[in-house]
Parts: C-alpha cells; structure tokens; sequence
C-alpha cells in the first residue's frame, strides 16, 4: 500500500472527494437556513485545483465559451465562494446559548471585517475566472451578491446593522435584481426552488433596506 504522508492514497482520495462535496452542502446549508454538516476546519484536503487530467474534450468545450477558455477555474473559483458563505453561517449565525462562553461581538466583527475583504478579493479576482459578460460571469456575480447580504442583514450576532452594512446590502440587492432581469432577457434565468428562494430573501432584505430609511435613490430602481 502507498501511503501518502499520514494517509494511505485510499483515504486520500476520499478526503478529496469530500471536498469537492463541501461546497454543495454549503450551498444546500445557506438556501435553507440548515447548520452546516461539516465545518471547513474538520476538512484537511488539499483544496481542489485545476490539473492537465482535467482538460475538458472537444464536446465539452462547445457547451460554453467560458468552458473552453477557462476550463474547471470557474467551478473552483465558486467553491472559493462557497467557502467563505460556510464561514458566514458559522461565525455570524452561529447559535448563541442561553449560558455558557460566546465570542465577544466585538471578536465577531472583526470576523466579519474579514470575510468581508475576503469577499473583496474573490470579486477583484473574478474577470480571471470568467470571460466579460458571460452567464457564468453573471451567474457568480448574483452568487457574490447573496454572499454579501447574507453578511451584511440582519443576523443572530448583529440584529440591527451599521449604516455601511445596510449600504452594502443595498448595492448588493441592485446589483442581483438588475443581473438576474438582464438574464431573463437572455432566457437564461435558471428558474428552480434556489432562484425562488434567492429573489425572495432578497427582496425582504431591499424592503428592510426601504423601511430601514437609507437616503439613497438606488433604492428605487425601475425593474
């Protein structure tokens, strides 16, 4: 048997299989308010990269332009993505209990200020992922945008947000409804559960938006 460091190369490839599986189950976690099943600490995989065996055939490459240019990078980039969304719930929804120890909220911001910024990155690194304009470029732009409200409302650890949150909710509720019109307009809405569930949550977070009194006129986009 060829082992691999502490892990035989069975054991390895089932670890790796589990990460490839652990952005679909943080995904099924945000889209239902379900906790997560696995934490992203519990999982010491290599993260999953792009390889000469995963160079996609002829028929493969005709699906999308964006597959033939850039191969698996836009699926890895979402699990990226995925990641930081797993980290939200459980750093900014994590259950409080009644008694007993719970990070203070001002430890809880600085999470935030960080996952924010990890955010920041994963968008200023997107056009390297997607071609301009794509559906898979805008299809990860609403991903993003869901992320961002997702940290940015009302939440368990921070039930009434600070100015800027609201504010980013508010950019990121635009951008979303103005991407997913204009890929109605392509005939390229995907429409399922998830894309319900999706233009639900952010439409009550626009309507706190609304109520919460921002004074900005992008509240009232024309849809």
């Amino acid at each position: 048997m060829v082992f691999h460091g502490a892990y035989s190369w069975q054991k390895l490839e089932q670890k790796i299989i589990l990460q490839w599986l652990n952005p679909l189950t943080r995904n099924i976690a945000v889209s239902t308010g379900r906790v997560l099943s696995i934490r992203n600490q519990a999982i010491d995989a290599p993260f999953p990269k792009a390889t000469d065996d995963d160079l996609l055939t002829e028929s493969e490459r005709k699906i999308s332009p964006t597959f033939a240019a850039r191969g698996f990078s836009p699926a890895i980039h979402m699990f990226r993505l995925r990641n930081i969304s797993g980290d939200i719930l459980e750093s900014i929804y994590i259950a409080r209990p009644r008694a007993g120890h719970h990070p203070p909220i001002q430890d809880t911001a600085v999470v935030a200020d960080s996952i924010r910024e990890r955010l920041a990155r994963w968008h200023s690194a997107l056009g390297e992922y997607t071609l301009p304009e794509s559906q898979e470029s805008l299809e990860m732009r609403v991903e993003l945008c869901l992320a961002i409200i997702l940290l940015n409302r009302p939440s368990p650890s921070f039930p009434s947000p600070t100015e800027p949150a609201v504010d980013a909710c508010v950019d990121a509720c635009q951008t979303a409804i103005e991407t997913w019109k204009f890929l109605m307009g392509r005939s390229a809405l995907a429409i399922s559960w998830k894309s319900f569930h999706d233009v639900f949550v952010t439409g009550l977070v626009w309507f706190y938006c609304a109520w919460y009194g921002f004074p900005r006129q992008l509240i009232f986009i024309k849809c």
